[in-house]
């Protein structure tokens, strides 16, 4: 499975802007996708809320459910 299919089943849908992938923050919950994710660089940031991590294991395990973690590994 790709790690773009696992992503958007724990983050929603989201649409591509070069590297980036944008989806809705669930940090924030703005109205606005506003959450860049950058798989090659395995990092992430709110543009709102200022949430970052150098991590998107976080995400998981987090947002995520163990199958959807274990997937991702």
């Amino acid at each position: 499975m790709s790690k773009t299919i696992i992503l958007k089943s724990v983050l929603g849908p989201y649409y591509r802007s070069g590297e980036e992938y944008i989806f809705t923050c669930p940090f924030c919950d703005h109205h606005k996708k506003k959450l860049s994710v950058n798989l090659k660089k395995d990092k992430f940031k709110c543009w709102v809320c200022d949430t970052r991590g150098n991590s998107l294991l976080y995400l998981f395990k987090r947002y995520g459910t163990v199958q959807q973690l274990t997937e991702w590994k």
